[in-house]
């Protein structure tokens, strides 16, 4: 198993285009397939304690949390353009999303020991892999972000996350298959209420 917590984010042809953009320059970048594209939580791999106590430990905050509306603000490159493994556009009013990252973490910590985050949540959507930045075009792939973003921005795009995912991960040869396991509602469900 290769789990993963993630949310899903809302298909656009600004996202469509990047890829495909992305998708023509030399090897070395793999870009994010359009229908696989989501923003990850918490990677666990292969977890060190039961199925059942992951999905407890994410059934102990289902509920506690309020729909969360995010806006596609900037890019960039972790760790940096100077030495790029991962391309990713950003997302503002990320606090809702920070909160719910950091209750998961602890509640994974708590039910099933794994290790809390060292490095602070980055709420962003992966573009693509950089396997190769010796090859990478880097003014050309930070132009082809920035009308991504433009198009998404004058598109009023918008990420309404209302359901944290469970997700096994199996890597192909043609990239990853995901398979979701689980899904948890953030906010309480206004019938039962």
């Amino acid at each position: 198993m290769r789990l993963f917590f993630a949310v899903d984010i809302p298909r656009h042809p600004a996202l469509d285009a990047l890829s495909i953009e992305l998708g023509r320059m030399p090897k070395g970048l793999r870009p994010t397939d359009p229908l696989r594209q989501h923003i990850t939580l918490k990677f666990l791999g292969d977890p060190p304690c039961p199925f059942e106590k992951v999905i407890m430990a994410a059934s102990a905050i289902e509920g506690r949390f309020p729909d969360i509306v995010l806006s596609p603000l900037g890019f960039g490159a972790f760790p940096d353009w100077k030495r790029p493994s991962v391309l990713w556009i950003g997302l503002d009013k990320a606090e809702g999303l920070t909160s719910l990252a950091s209750a998961l973490d602890r509640s994974l910590n708590d039910v099933c020991g794994i290790a809390l985050e060292r490095r602070p949540f980055r709420a962003h959507l992966t573009t693509a892999r950089v396997k190769d930045g010796s090859v990478l075009d880097v003014p050309m792939v930070r132009d082809l972000h920035s009308k991504a973003l433009g198009g998404l921005v004058d598109h009023g795009y918008i990420v309404d996350v209302k359901e944290l995912l469970l997700y096994d991960s199996t890597l192909t040869s043609r990239g990853p298959v995901y398979e979701r396991l689980r899904t948890f509602r953030l906010g309480q469900d206004r019938d039962g209420e």
